[in-house]
């Protein structure tokens, strides 16, 4: 006789099959997501170690990440090596972070620190208003960070320098490091203190080369230097639809800053050559200034003016800072950060 033993059909045979395949793809997929997970773990442990220092200020590799991850799409260009962009993220990351750390040595050397206790307070009633308004305008904070590529902890590191640096401004301008008095402010406006500029900005827009546009901005100036009106030019040319032949008021650090140095060294009611940006060109008209538009606007122009020259001492503070970075951060490809 036959083996009547349990035997399975065709049908049943097949759905055996294909269950235990399941069962096998559930077990890898469940392996290689606790992988990715552990290596994900690891990752984010990784977060809390030095990747560089800035004048002896060590920088998270959280921190940087950040700043290189906020830098990297603006910076893509089409055609570009992975290697190239790269250089270029890092050195913008580079930039930012020296930034940031001359507000922290500046107030250093004024015996001010992020670590003071009102520095801290400052910051969390801070974070608190913008968790109250994301909440009362249903908005996703938690969200929003991570499209930061940050945590809450380093969100609140961050608004902890903005509130050294209004603790800076305060003392400095208690200690006359910025001027107050109001007589000698409005001679400082009325001198040097702010400049009247009208510009022609040809901006790089989809499509079109840097290369292209300098030559769009030295025909502007061709045209200038052949006798056209400046205000004709720049209704022409200009591609800054907020400006116009009558200028506005600026103090350092609003706009460019090899710009603005270079209209700083025109006479009133002369124009420069192309000067060029990252992202196009400029030509600068400084025009001369209104007296009554001074007195009238004194108040903010006063304001502008005293926090123009904590950026300048900021700025002044960034030139003796560089980045170093850490061997961990070395061995670390562009596509390494994520």
């Amino acid at each position: 006789m036959r083996d009547q033993g349990f035997r399975l059909s065709g049908k049943s045979r097949w759905i055996a099959l294909i269950l235990a395949v399941l069962a096998l793809g559930a077990l890898i997929f469940g392996v290689v997501r606790a992988v990715s997970k552990a290596r994900e773990d690891a990752y984010r442990a990784t977060f809390g170690q030095t990747a560089g220092t800035v004048g002896g200020y060590n920088v998270t590799y959280e921190l940087y990440r950040a700043f290189y991850l906020k830098y990297r799409a603006p910076l893509a260009k089409k055609g570009e090596t992975k290697a190239a962009l790269d250089r270029a993220v890092r050195a913008r990351t580079e930039e930012a972070l020296c930034g940031l750390y001359a507000t922290v040595s500046l107030a250093a050397s004024a015996g001010l620190s992020p670590e003071d206790a009102d520095v801290k307070v400052a910051a969390e009633e801070e974070l608190d208003a913008i968790k109250t308004y994301y909440e009362e305008n249903e908005l996703d904070f938690d969200k929003e960070l991570e499209d930061g590529h940050m945590s809450e902890a380093l969100f609140t590191y961050l608004l902890r320098i903005d509130a050294l640096e209004e603790k800076l401004f305060v003392k400095f301008k208690a200690d006359g490091r910025i001027p107050t008095d109001d007589a000698e402010l409005l001679e400082i406006l009325s001198g040097d203190g702010v400049l009247r500029l009208s510009w022609i900005y040809i901006e790089d827009g989809e499509g079109e080369t840097h290369e292209d546009n300098r030559a769009v901005a030295e025909a502007a100036v061709a045209e200038l230097d052949g006798g056209e009106l400046y205000a004709t030019v720049c209704a022409h040319y200009s591609e800054d639809k907020s400006m116009d032949a009558s200028g506005a008021y600026l103090c350092y650090g609003e706009m460019p800053q090899t710009v603005y140095d270079a209209a700083a060294a025109l006479a009133e009611g002369e124009y420069g050559g192309v000067l060029e940006t990252e992202d196009g060109y400029y030509i600068v008209c400084r025009l001369p200034k209104d007296e009554a538009y001074l007195l009238e606007n004194f108040d903010e122009l006063k304001a502008a003016y005293q926090s123009a020259e904590l950026s300048r001492k900021i700025a002044e503070s960034r030139r003796s800072l560089s980045f170093t970075e850490g061997d961990m951060l070395r061995k670390l490809s562009g596509e390494d950060i994520h």
